[in-house]
Formats: C-alpha cells, structure tokens, sequence
C-alpha cells in the first residue's frame, strides 16, 4: 500500500469489478470527531476504465484530510444501465457499513465523480431509488462533486460552478452567474437534493 492508502481491492460484491480502495488522511479534517469521507466513480463511457489510474485523487484528498474511497464498477457490454448506478450505491452501502474501521462519519459522505462516474454520482445524490434499494439512508449524502468536460464545454465557464441550497432548502441557488439555465434546473431534479451542495 502506498502512503495514505489503508486497504486495496476490497469487494463490495461478487464480480471483479465490485473493488474498491480506501485512503486513509494521516490528520483527519475533522474538527471533532471522524472526517468525511469522499467516495469517487472514474470515467470511461461504462464501457472502460479503472479507479487505479485516479490514485492521484485518493492521494490529493487525504493531504486535505478526508477519507478517500475510490470504487470500480461493472462494465458495458457485461451489464448495463442502470446496473454501473447500482454498483454505486453498493459501493456506499459497504463502505458505509465499515465506516468504523475506516475512520469516517457514516453520515458525513460526499459523492465524486469524473465523466461517466460524474453521472453516476449525480444519479446516486438526486434519485432515491438506488439508495434506498442499497438501504442507504438519503440523509447520509451530504453533497455531490462533479467533473464533467462535455457540461463544463457546453456552459463554458470562467471558472468553478457550484450550486448551493438557498436558506428555505426548496431551490438552489446560481453562485458564478450562470443565469437562466441553473435557474431552470435548480427548479427541477436539483432541488431534490436537501442540506447539500453541488460542485462542476
């Protein structure tokens, strides 16, 4: 194992592809208590990819004191939708259920992901299905980091966009002037999501 990573290729499920590996922040973030933990879904298309080549982001998030948990997922052709979102919230549900001996808030988790593993964790944060199929409590989700090149294009950016719930915690809230177009989503599935935040 290399610095700051506490276990490797642990399984959440049968398949070869249900691994995930934990990182462990030498300082906790934490003022009181455990840190959260930060649970990452890779790119690919569904179709390929592999939480091994993003060890950079489970390094950069313990330096920042937080548990990094960083998840493969099964494939297209083997499965397909909305199987990967399943594996997801599977992903969760075990490391959640472990939290104790990773060292992290079981109610202090936040989902990331980058491209397909964007979706995936947008998916797990707005719908309740997968959570509570996975018996995951909602509440447990505190919020949703997401890197996404094609939306990112698409809105073209000055720079980061982040979405925040606005105080009556019924809609959100543009913060980078983005306009219309937040406005109209925040109205819709964002708002969804209570006592969170969102980041692109």
């Amino acid at each position: 194992a290399q610095a700051g990573e506490a276990a490797r290729d642990l399984a959440y499920g049968p398949d070869e592809r249900q691994r995930l590996d934990v990182y462990q922040p030498a300082k906790p973030g934490a003022v009181a208590g455990h840190p959260a933990a930060i649970i990452f879904f890779h790119g690919g298309g569904w179709r390929r990819g592999n939480r091994t080549r993003h060890r950079f982001v489970g390094r950069a998030l313990t330096e920042m004191g937080h548990v990094a948990i960083l998840a493969n997922y099964r494939l297209y052709p083997q499965v397909a939708f909305p199987v990967f979102v399943d594996d997801g919230a599977a992903a969760i549900a075990y490391a959640r259920a472990r939290a104790g001996r990773f060292g992290f808030d079981p109610d202090r988790i936040y989902l990331m992901g980058h491209s397909a593993g964007a979706h995936i964790a947008m998916l797990l944060a707005l719908d309740p299905r997968y959570l509570r199929k996975a018996k995951v409590p909602r509440a447990a989700i505190r919020g949703a980091i997401i890197d996404d090149c094609a939306l990112a294009a698409a809105l073209k950016p000055r720079g980061p966009i982040w979405l925040g719930l606005a105080e009556d915690h019924h809609s959100l809230r543009p913060y980078e002037g983005l306009g219309g177009l937040w406005q109209m989503v925040a109205r819709s599935a964002f708002a969804q999501l209570r006592h969170s935040w969102l980041l692109l």
